[in-house]
């Protein structure tokens, strides 16, 4: 990220330094002719410099591919090469030179290339050595005895003070500072890709044929999270429960935006209606019988759950829900009470085991072995 900022920002200050410093150097009054000829220079080396690098990356690729060099570590001085090239023929041109070998780069870091391993190992290095050196360099053009000087460090520190508190903050829009709301869903994602991926390889099989609900329990088993409830905390034994049925869309988790932050609720802890039942019937078509309006009842819970094992093949009894119901709660359990949809997950996950039920990559249902 931080490279991909530093190559997109640095082309423009470059372009945007070297104007304001010819326009103050020729003495010229700022009109609007001069303006023009600017924002024309500007987007003249703009353009030539993307044509540039793009046609430059693109023939830089074509020439390595053709290659035949027995010792690999030449490939690396070959691109080397390139990179002068880009810089020099598009700085010829009147071209902005720091964008064409930013967008050469782009273009031979994206396709397929000859000995790339090798290539990218040397320019890992390379990079970090040039890093330090500009740097190293940069501290050098540093006075100890000017830095402490009240003139110097007190401007300095207000300075920095106001563009980290103020400024930045004050630059930023609300659109972006939401987008940190997606790292943590962008950071499952990867992690369901590297399961998806490693279950793959071990099957022999094409990613599209692999079991969703595999690669679900994988990340579960791992201290992962397959929706992102705020319900309970990983190390309740309620969690896995929870995130099995919601996954499954039995019962649909409630999103929430709360200050800057996206929350996602089960609601565990609330009354169950029959409204919040679609997901359920939609799983299980034989309970689309039922119906009822307000809350749900301890005993029409227990008979659709039973509704569901007969047709299962299940030889429950009313027995093995009240025994289900004894290991989570201390409560008796009674049946003209209403069911909370936490408990109502959980006879469901324990007793009819939806989440075993094989899904494929397109959500469509899959047969068992």
């Amino acid at each position: 990220t931080l490279e991909f900022e530093s190559g997109s920002n640095d082309p423009m200050a470059y372009l945007l330094v070297i104007i304001l410093i010819s326009i103050i150097d020729t003495g010229e009054a700022v009109t609007s002719g001069v303006v023009m000829n600017s924002l024309l220079s500007l987007a003249m080396q703009l353009l030539l410099g993307t044509a540039g690098g793009l046609t430059i990356g693109w023939l830089s690729v074509k020439v390595i591919n053709r290659l035949n060099c027995d010792n690999e570590f030449l490939y690396p001085v070959m691109m080397i090469a390139c990179a002068f090239f880009a810089f020099s023929l598009t700085e010829l041109i009147g071209g902005n030179a720091y964008l064409a070998v930013y967008l050469a780069g782009l273009v031979v870091g994206n396709n397929r290339l000859a000995m790339k391993h090798t290539i990218t190992t040397f320019f890992g290095g390379f990079t970090w050595l040039v890093q330090i050196t500009m740097f190293l360099s940069l501290g050098l053009l540093v006075n100890p005895h000017e830095i402490i000087d009240s003139e110097v460090i007190v401007p300095g520190l207000l300075l920095g003070v106001f563009m980290i508190i103020v400024a930045r903050p004050a630059a930023v829009s609300n659109i972006v500072n939401g987008t940190t709301r997606l790292q943590p869903v962008v950071m499952q994602i990867g992690t369901a890709a590297g399961a998806l991926a490693a279950l793959a390889t071990g099957q022999r099989v094409p990613v599209s044929r692999v079991d969703v609900r595999e690669v679900q329990r994988t990340v579960l088993d791992a201290g992962g999270y397959i929706v992102p409830l705020l319900d309970v905390e990983k190390d309740s034994p309620l969690f896995k429960p929870y995130q099995r049925i919601a996954s499954t869309g039995i019962l649909r988790a409630e999103g929430r935006n709360v200050g800057w932050s996206n929350q996602t609720w089960l609601r565990a802890d609330t009354l169950l209606y029959h409204h919040e039942l679609d997901g359920f019937k939609e799983f299980y078509p034989e309970t689309g019988k039922f119906k009822g309006r307000g809350e749900v009842t301890v005993a029409q819970a227990s008979e659709m759950i039973l509704a569901v094992a007969a047709a299962q093949g299940l030889p429950y009894t009313y027995n093995n829900i009240e025994n289900a119901w004894r290991e989570v709660s201390h409560d008796e359990m009674k049946p003209e009470s209403a069911i909370t949809r936490g408990m109502f997950a959980i006879l469901v996950d324990s007793l009819l085991h939806p989440f075993d039920r094989r899904v494929d990559i397109n959500g469509e249902f899959l047969k068992n072995k």
